[in-house]
């Protein structure tokens, strides 16, 4: 088909990549956007890249979504090496990360940042319309040029190619795991073995299937991530509407958790204004600067920040040099995350009173929320020298100092300002954070707990220290403080995922997916409660609903690379393996050096007997993680079903010794030792695999088939019987 503009977008900003997306194919652009234009079946990534390549332009809805997207990134990268011009529709007032900035620096920049977007919509059409007419006629040049000159075509990077798959022996695996459930990240697989199909008869001994990992796959989640992630901890974030009264702002730690728990912190709006407010929202027609003011009030409070700041234009539109109005307009603007906008007001504020802590303090936390420490520094800085005993100033810059990854400073931070304030108890909570992301949970929770005891309400404190409790598996404190998080306040959508988390873990597998339904009612974008939820569904043994909970985690966030993995898993448990490759080559694509996905790839090609593949990704998750225990033995197997017996051997030797006790490896060792004629050595194996673990049925049935090749009948009728007592059926 042919393409005039491929869309890159951050998940969250889909409403208006789709609006764009409209504008322009109303005007005869024909747009690429995903996932509305990925073929059923198709390989995501491979869709996308072949969707960039066909591309005249790329339009990009930039914002501070798309600063943190590592896919959106990747599209802008590949375009910028298909020399495909990009058309950056900015509608967040924010600079690009330096990632970004490197690719767009130099093109022309459309701003969308005042409503309506409909009016930016049009001219958006109108400029890539030119556009597209002057890439077509350079097309046609370029073209001329290579047809006369000769020039060789050129070519992109090429995929690697498929293996053949080797023909041998089917060393006939069992079901996944000795178990149809499928774990997610954070849990643990079986290691039950059931039997396998072929009867005594054949004289064949029975084998074990590849093993998936039992390594936790962490995200974000930061996603990510270990996602995610994200992964790993994230700094703290805070913001805050300031009193005149001085008050503070307050880090909300909202966790985006995978079954491991990882801190991410977005801001939350905090505290309304204290101007009398009138009983009804007053009209916008406004007689004196007062009646504008109180009106202003009147819209923060509701929070309908746009029109406190045209109530505040109104009342500096009767005095303009009111220093305190402006101050004002520029929290609605902070709380807008126009922080540009903000930090004008407050400069202009502070050229009319340059006398106020409160001004240089609310600048300080605009400069903080760009990631302008520094400045933001300065601010609290000057604010303590104009106010010595400005607690909220000394806290505010501990944030700050802790961002800069100075926790030095930042936590000495914190302690002044508790010497100075004895009651505030937020230093508490940002120390809290600092024990949390160190790992040292009974101080944190000691922290928590004077957070809480100087406000008995403040549900962020409930919620980080059911973090620290979760951490330390005291999983019964740990549901009761996400429980007060959530009597606090009822929409808190992270501590009900996190609470389901907890009684995932204790196998509550029903109550855990109550919780995830919680999260998900009160925002039906909340990717992380459809992920979570399909690993509850996946541990219930009920794939569909996994897979279609995994299936929306991704249609929310295509970056999510461990919902493509554990999408996988339920596909492969289903024996849809073609599925599950599908899945895990996205998953490898979002993160190239994850072992496990490599590894469970290989075993849904074993499935398809695709041994030489499966081989293949065996050997990437080892040289990824040399010590993968799992990956030589299901290597192992596949070296077995296509009669490379040495190495085999050697591959479960490796197994051995690092996880010595494993039976399932002794006795697969064993049938490779018994196929070559070596029955004392396979009797030796299966010994050791009974030994480990004496209701092993499939040991006592192998060894009986070793004892029978040499002619000792009644012990092999004696392991036979034993077997069969133990459930193994011909």
């Amino acid at each position: 088909m042919a393409l005039d503009v491929f869309i890159s977008y951050a998940i969250a900003d889909k409403l208006t990549a789709d609006a764009a997306c409209a504008a322009l194919e109303a005007e005869g652009i024909r747009c690429w956007i995903a996932p509305r234009d990925v073929l059923p079946g198709m390989d995501y990534a491979e869709a996308i890249i072949e969707a960039i390549e066909k591309a005249r332009g790329m339009l990009l809805i930039f914002s501070s979504n798309a600063n943190r997207s590592n896919q959106v990134k990747r599209e802008v990268e590949r375009a910028v090496h298909h020399g495909i011009p990009i058309i950056p529709f900015r509608i967040e007032d924010v600079p690009p990360n330096r990632a970004l900035e490197y690719f767009i620096s130099a093109p022309h920049w459309l701003d969308a940042l005042t409503p309506p977007l409909e009016q930016h919509l049009k001219h958006l059409a109108s400029t890539i319309r030119l556009l597209l007419s002057r890439v077509e006629v350079g097309s046609e040049l370029s073209q001329s040029r290579s047809v006369s000159g000769q020039v060789a075509e050129a070519r992109g990077p090429v995929m690697p190619g498929s293996s053949s798959v080797s023909a041998g022996s089917v060393n006939q695996p069992r079901t996944r795991g000795g178990s149809t459930s499928v774990p997610g990240p954070g849990y643990q697989h079986s290691s039950n073995v059931q039997p396998d199909s072929r009867g005594t008869t054949a004289g064949v001994p029975t084998a074990t299937i590849p093993r998936k990992s039992n390594a936790p796959l962490m995200i974000l989640i930061l996603v990510g991530t270990v996602a995610v992630i994200v992964a790993g901890m994230v700094g703290i974030g805070v913001v805050a509407l300031f009193l005149i009264q001085h008050a503070a702002p307050r880090p909300s730690s909202y966790l985006n958790v995978t079954p491991t728990p990882r801190v991410t912190v977005p801001s939350t709006p905090f505290v309304a204004q204290t101007t009398p407010t009138p009983m009804s929202i007053p009209s916008d027609n406004y007689s004196d600067a007062q009646s504008a003011l109180a009106a202003a009030a009147s819209y923060e409070k509701s929070g309908n920040y746009e029109k406190a700041i045209a109530a505040y234009d109104a009342a500096l539109g009767f005095d303009a040099k009111n220093a305190e109005t402006l101050n004002k307009r520029a929290n609605c603007y902070k709380q807008l995350a126009q922080y540009d906008k903000a930090i004008a007001d407050y400069d202009a504020a502070i050229a009319i009173n340059s006398n106020s802590p409160n001004y240089f303090n609310d600048r300080g936390i605009a400069h903080w929320k760009k990631g302008d420490y520094d400045l933001a520094i300065a601010d609290y800085n000057k604010t303590l020298e104009l106010d010595p005993k400005y607690a909220f100033a000394y806290n505010n810059r501990g944030l700050a100092y802790y961002d800069k990854k100075d926790a030095v400073r930042a936590v000495s931070d914190y302690e002044q300002s508790m010497k100075i304030d004895p009651r505030y108890a937020d230093p508490y909570y940002n120390r809290g954070i600092y024990y949390y992301d160190k790992g040292d949970y009974e101080s944190a929770i000691k922290d928590y707990s004077a957070a809480i005891e100087r406000d008995p309400n403040y549900a962020n404190a409930f919620y980080n220290r059911g973090l620290c409790y979760q951490s330390l598996k005291q999983n019964d404190k740990a549901i009761s403080d996400y429980s007060s998080a959530i009597q606090i306040n009822a929409n808190f959508i992270d501590a009900y995922n996190n609470r389901g988390l907890v009684y995932a873990r204790l196998n509550d597998y029903d109550r855990a997916i109550q919780d995830y339904n919680e999260s998900i009612s009160r925002n039906a974008n909340y990717y992380l409660g459809y992920y979570n939820r399909g690993i509850a569904y996946a541990k219930k043994k009920q794939y569909d609903d996994a897979i279609n909970d995994y299936t929306e985690a991704v249609r929310l966030n295509p970056d999510y690379e461990s919902a493509y993995f554990n999408r996988g898993e339920s596909y492969s448990a289903k024996g849809d393996y073609n599925k599950a490759i599908s899945d895990y080559s996205v998953a490898i694509h979002l993160v190239p050096r994850n072992a496990d996905s490599f590894n469970d790839r290989g075993i849904a090609y074993f499935h398809l007997a695709q041994y030489d593949k499966a081989i293949e990704d065996y050997a990437q998750a080892i040289a990824l993680n040399p010590n993968y225990a799992d990956a030589f033995y299901n290597r192992g197997n596949a070296y077995t079903n296509t009669g490379a017996y040495a190495l085999a051997i050697n591959d479960y030797n490796v197994a051995l010794r690092l996880k010595p006790n494993n039976p399932d490896t002794l006795n697969n060792r064993g049938i490779v030792y018994y196929d070559q004629g070596e029955f004392d050595r396979a009797i030796s194996d299966y010994n050791e695999a009974i030994r480990i673990d004496p209701t092993y049925a499939r040991g006592y049935q192998n060894r009986g088939l070793a004892y029978q090749k040499k002619g000792m009948t009644k012990q092999a009728n004696d392991d036979f019987a034993a077997a069969r007592k133990l459930g193994f059926k011909n």
